[in-house]
């Protein structure tokens, strides 16, 4: 696999507030390209696709702390800006590149005995 830019969120002890958050994330489903000129009217290759977002929590342990990366096809600066108005300001948010595939757990084949 290859590496993909992702907002890596680590949390703290301090306490989250869920006050805003669904509409903040819901805001997140109202992006689209803008397809309202002429030139994207008349261009075939012009997509009105929403957007897709990516969410996963991580833990390379027991004992280690759970991450969560937060990933996006177009608009991860716009994704960064609402991540850092839900979070308090003693999580640390940054963009970082990341290969998904080499951090899960590989599967382990068990015998019948």
């Amino acid at each position: 696999m290859s590496e993909r830019a992702y907002l890596r969120v680590t949390p703290t002890s301090e306490e989250l507030t869920p006050r805003g958050i669904p509409q903040t994330l819901e805001s997140l489903h109202k992006l689209t390209p803008d397809s309202s000129g002429l030139r994207s009217k008349l261009n075939p290759f012009t997509s009105a696709t929403p957007p897709r977002f990516e969410f996963l929590a991580l833990s390379t342990g027991q004992d280690a702390p759970v991450e969560f990366y937060y990933g996006a096809d177009d608009y991860l600066g716009t994704l960064e800006e609402r991540l850092r108005s839900i979070y308090p300001k003693t999580f640390d948010i940054e963009r970082v590149e990341v290969d998904v595939a080499s951090q899960l757990i590989h599967p382990v084949e068990l015998s019948h005995e």
